[in-house]
């Protein structure tokens, strides 16, 4: 079983990550299990809101320079325009599903998808592409392609491990040991709902 340290933040956040993917799950006393879940999530969620807010209002300053990346792209070219226009407006909306509650699964899903296609973009035009337009906006465009396809992978799984959390969370209810509730014991203690 896993009992939270009484230490910081970062290293409570280390030991559920780490006592995952060594177990596969996160035993919490079930007092904390409530508060660890929302803080992990809320926590990916921020860093996305984050992400999507600064890369959109980057784009979105710049519109022309973007949509000028976009149309040197030789996969893009044709629907550059769109795409200037698009892509900010798809990082904005899901900034903005992230950060209203009930919306938040929905949008974790949503910018895990679209950080997957990025990557996938990103990804192709290493293998395939012989010039590399970066159209990204701010920081990041600092960084080198092989350095952002690494960003995006994480990114897009924090995205869905986060969705996945979020889900699993939602879709289940603890029943305190020793509880019975429509004729279970507190032996099985996750009924689906």
């Amino acid at each position: 079983m896993v009992h939270l340290k009484e230490s910081g933040l970062f290293a409570n956040l280390f030991f559920l990550w780490s006592n995952f993917f060594l177990e596969g799950r996160v035993n919490l006393y079930p007092m904390k299990r409530k508060y660890s879940i929302h803080l992990l999530v809320s926590i990916i969620a921020a860093v996305l809101i984050a992400l999507f807010v600064y890369t959109a209002l980057s784009k979105a300053m710049q519109l022309h320079r973007f949509q000028i990346a976009l149309r040197s792209s030789p996969w893009l070219r044709s629907f550059s325009r769109q795409l200037a226009w698009g892509v900010p407006a798809v990082e904005l909306l899901l900034a903005a599903g992230l950060l209203i509650l009930r919306f938040r699964e929905k949008a974790l899903f949503l910018s895990g998808i679209l950080l997957f296609c990025f990557t996938g973009y990103i990804g192709g035009m290493l293998l395939f592409a012989g010039k590399l337009p970066c159209g990204c906006g701010g920081v990041i465009e600092a960084l080198s392609w092989q350095q952002h396809l690494v960003l995006n992978i994480v990114l897009t799984f924090l995205a869905f491990f986060g969705w996945y959390v979020e889900r699993k969370y939602k879709r289940t209810v603890a029943i305190e040991p020793g509880q019975v509730s429509a004729g279970l014991t507190g032996r099985n203690s996750r009924i689906p709902v």
